[in-house]
């Protein structure tokens, strides 16, 4: 068993969770982990709070890091989205009106549960619900972008995408509740999936903010597929900063080759 997983293992023992020993002990190569895996278990067995205390109450509150960054970029950019909705619908476009409903019926309930909650399974629960809001705060912030005045922070909000993470934050909430041993088969199902999720989440989100980040980039046709703000996909184009980058860097190329066959 690596390093990582003995930490794991202790951490489920301090935190009073549930461990598949059968499974954890299979783990343990070394005679030495094997040792320290035999203590472990007699202390959660000694420890009468992993039996008489409900493991909501105990588990660590934090999440994998990567969801952690993603949680208040996800709320910046749904309160973002909101405030272009609710802009767009008061200037005419009734049409935004159930986006901004749906938004806000997301966010509220991710809201609660952030605000009341004790665990992992909660937060969990909660940055899922943010990226679905997230997912409905595009066209507010794209129309924000097309109103307001031009700035590089605001073209960049339109292009990033919390909800590439969503799948992830599933999969977390998935391996916490209902409550799964730790060590076990599904255990392990679930964390590789989580992993996956993650690798996916990190593609996509890097595919959606190329843009703003490097307009010039040969990558960027390859990963329009990927991208929300693709015209073929059936999204809106992209603010007019974005596009005017984009056109001075396809220019800029047009002219560099020009020049070079004329050169030769």
């Amino acid at each position: 068993m690596s390093d990582r997983a003995i930490t794991d293992l202790v951490a489920a023992v301090t935190d009073g969770e549930y461990v598949d020993w059968p499974a954890a002990e299979v783990r343990l190569a070394s005679s030495q982990n094997h040792r320290l895996g035999t203590r472990l278990k007699a202390l959660s067995h000694l420890n009468d709070t992993s039996r008489t205390h409900a493991p909501s109450q105990l588990s660590s509150r934090r999440m994998p890091w990567m969801l952690e960054a993603n949680h208040p970029l996800a709320i910046v950019v749904v309160a973002l989205g909101a405030v272009g909705e609710a802009a767009a619908w008061s200037a005419g476009a009734s049409r935004l009106a159930i986006l901004l409903v749906v938004l806000l019926t997301y966010a509220g309930a991710a809201a609660f549960l952030d605000l009341s909650a004790t665990d992992r399974r909660a937060r969990a629960l909660a940055l899922s619900y943010w990226c679905i809001a997230a997912a409905f705060s595009s066209t507010g912030r794209v129309w924000a972008a097309q109103h307001a005045s031009p700035s590089w922070w605001i073209n960049v909000a339109v292009l990033v995408r919390p909800e590439a993470f969503f799948a992830a934050c599933l999969w977390q909430f998935a391996r916490e509740f209902p409550l799964v041993s730790h060590f076990s088969r599904l255990d392990r199902i679930c964390v590789g999936a989580a992993r996956a999720a993650l690798v996916l989440g990190i593609v996509l989100f890097a595919a959606n903010l190329l843009p703003a980040l490097a307009p010039a980039s040969a990558v960027i046709a390859a990963v329009a597929p990927l991208q929300r703000l693709t015209p073929r996909n059936g999204e809106r184009e992209a603010p007019p900063a974005l596009r005017a980058r984009a056109r001075g860097s396809s220019s800029t190329r047009s002219r560099g080759r020009s020049g070079r066959l004329r050169s030769k």
